[in-house]
Order: C-alpha cells, then sequence, then structure tokens
C-alpha cells in the first residue's frame, strides 16, 4: 500500500509540474530558405517592458514560459533578433496560454 501511494503522489506532483509549466506562446521561426532560424533571440515586449530573451533552438523552435513584469493578457510585440540587429517585429495577442505562431522571416 505504501508504494501505491508513493506511486499516486509522483504523478500527481508530475502533472502538476507539467501543468504550471506551459508556455504562454511558442512556434517556429523559420527564414526564407525555410531553414530554420537557430540561434535567434525572441522577446516578449508589452509597454516597453520585455520577457527574459528565448533562443531559437536547431529545429528552429520557441517557447516563451512567462510575460513581461506588470504584464497581462493582451497585445504584444514578438521581437526576433540577430546579435544585436532587431530582425522583425510581430504584433500578437496573447489571451490565454498555449498561443501557437510560426514565422517566417524575410
Amino acid at each position: 500500500m505504501n508504494k501505491l501511494k508513493t506511486i499516486l503522489v509522483l504523478i500527481f506532483s508530475l502533472s502538476f509540474l507539467s501543468f504550471a509549466a506551459q508556455p504562454y506562446i511558442y512556434g517556429k521561426v523559420l527564414k526564407k530558405n525555410n531553414r530554420p532560424a537557430v540561434g535567434y533571440k525572441i522577446v516578449l515586449e508589452q509597454n516597453g517592458s520585455t520577457t527574459k530573451p528565448v533562443y531559437i533552438d536547431m529545429f528552429g523552435k520557441y517557447a516563451i514560459y512567462s510575460l513581461p513584469p506588470n504584464g497581462r493578457f493582451g497585445k504584444f510585440n514578438l521581437k526576433i533578433y540577430f546579435g544585436r540587429n532587431l530582425i522583425k517585429v510581430v504584433p500578437v495577442n496573447i489571451n490565454r496560454k498555449f498561443t501557437k505562431l510560426n514565422i517566417k522571416l524575410d
């Protein structure tokens, strides 16, 4: 019976953690040639306040797990940088978690 309790507690804990770590916005960023924009930096900006940067992985995927400080659901600018150069600004409306946004760079 003790093992069953331990297993149930572990399952409950893991399901809670996976629920807590869900992105507000996620997707894929591809360059003109349909190659992933590996290493590009993304921030979410609202009213001059930004999230910590996230970097696009080797498959072109990104996920942002927080809103800017004092941020609320609503209108944001998703900014994509290569080094210090601003490459693209994409207006986005986030009104719930799991907002999917795939982006093609020009």
